[in-house]
């Protein structure tokens, strides 16, 4: 790309940006920036307005040249008249977010300062084949700008939060040898198989014609928080993803996402926990995912003799009720033995709670924090942060925001 149309590229993924901040992203002098802006506007292209009080519209770019998150500048400016800063004419470019969650599938159509324009929820089935996805996501696009009132045009990309383990150019990991890997349908894992046996991204591409990014789900909430959340700033952070069903971790290494070797790296639930447990479907056994979802809630409900769900314990161990709140240390504890040894191998400096689980992410953050503290090495263990997330559902989009802004990742 010429400087013009890379200057263009870097307005369509902010709110706007002053010509310092221009100068500065494209590397370009500001005499140079101040030439093409001033060309583009008396073309129309581009607007040039006031920026608010309160800060700049500025693309807020997470990652540096050299790949680490970088810690948002502050403003160079005092007391004063604000600047100005240069945009696209028109509306807002915009970018959409897809999450599923079983047979659950939200749609998002978000702008570049993280704000939503448009939110759908439907029911979709998990066994669909690549073609059909495909379609889906075609519908999805068509009903989040027609809620929004918005033109396709002015949507640079999409990206789907992939609910399994993913490595983008390939697809998700082949089934291993356990009981299911003669029927992988039957199994969670691989229940996404069909349109996730190979990378879905040339077809999306093919179809839409704009910028589409695949990318497992936590991985993504991992980057959100470590870019505009509880870990802004830090250059290694992990985040735990806890669902009714099962539980994921993101890494965050030297400010990029790791996947491992083949996309399964972070599969927190599949680590062993019980040399003597019962098969999994990934092939090993007692891992930890048999301590969550159904079980978990099934260790709940005899004391209160009536169905409850996820949501319930959540809610009852909040609002101080005893048992549940054992339940959810105990789970604790049992993630951060696993965490312990992963933070005296590789000595993160923060581990990030899922935000989504309210006030009941505290129980189980002190429970984490304190099972480091016992297992981890002294020095690992000092130097990490347990915290909890503060992005809650909004994490998997403000890190899908991150992911399209910046381009290195996707």
């Amino acid at each position: 790309m010429d400087a013009e149309e890379r200057l263009l590229d870097l307005l369509g993924r902010s709110v706007g940006l002053t010509r310092a901040q221009l100068a500065r992203e494209l590397g370009l002098s500001k005499a140079t920036v101040s030439g093409l802006v001033g060309d583009l506007l008396a073309r129309g292209v581009v607007t040039e307005a006031e920026q608010s009080a309160g800060g700049t519209g500025s693309i807020a770019r997470p990652v540096e040249a050299g790949g680490a998150i970088a810690v948002p500048r502050k403003s160079a400016g005092g007391v004063g008249r604000p600047g100005t800063v240069v945009r696209l004419t028109g509306p807002d470019r915009a970018f959409a977010v897809l999450r599923w969650s079983g047979h659950h599938l939200w749609s998002t159509l978000a702008d570049f300062a993280g704000g939503t324009l448009a939110a759908r929820s439907d029911e979709v089935p998990v066994d669909m084949d690549q073609a059909e996805l495909v379609a889906d996501v075609e519908a999805e696009l068509t009903g989040l700008h027609r809620e929004a009132g918005r033109e396709a045009g002015y949507t640079l990309g999409v990206v789907l939060a992939v609910p399994a383990p993913f490595q983008p150019g390939v697809g998700i990991p082949a089934p291993g040898p356990s009981a299911w890997a003669a029927k992988p349908e039957e199994s969670p894992m691989w229940a996404h198989a069909g349109w996730l046996a190979t990378d879905p991204v040339p077809a999306l591409k093919e179809r839409l014609g704009i910028h589409v990014i695949a990318e497992n789900d936590a991985n993504l909430a991992a980057l959100g928080e470590a870019t505009a959340g509880a870990g802004r700033g830090l250059d290694s952070v992990v985040y735990v993803k806890v669902t009714p069903n099962t539980i994921g971790m993101g890494i965050v290494l030297g400010g990029r996402i790791h996947r491992g070797a083949n996309g399964f790296a972070g599969e927190l639930a599949h680590v062993q926990v019980n040399p003597q447990g019962p098969l999994c479907y990934c092939g090993g056994r007692g891992c930890l995912r048999g301590l969550l979802g159904q079980a978990l809630v099934d260790a709940v409900r005899p004391a209160y003799q009536r169905d409850i769900t996820f949501q319930d314990v959540l809610a009852l161990a909040e609002a101080g009720e005893p048992g549940p709140r054992r339940i959810l240390d105990d789970l604790g504890l049992t993630l951060g033995r696993a965490l312990a040894d992963f933070c005296t191998l590789l000595n993160p400096a923060a581990i990030i709670v899922d935000g989504s689980l309210g006030g009941a992410g505290e129980i189980v953050a002190a429970a984490v924090r304190e099972s480091i503290a016992r297992h981890s090495a002294p020095h690992a263990a000092g130097a990490v942060r347990v915290m909890c997330g503060e992005l809650a559902e909004r994490a998997e989009v403000l890190g899908a925001l991150a992911m399209v802004r910046d381009r290195r990742y996707g």
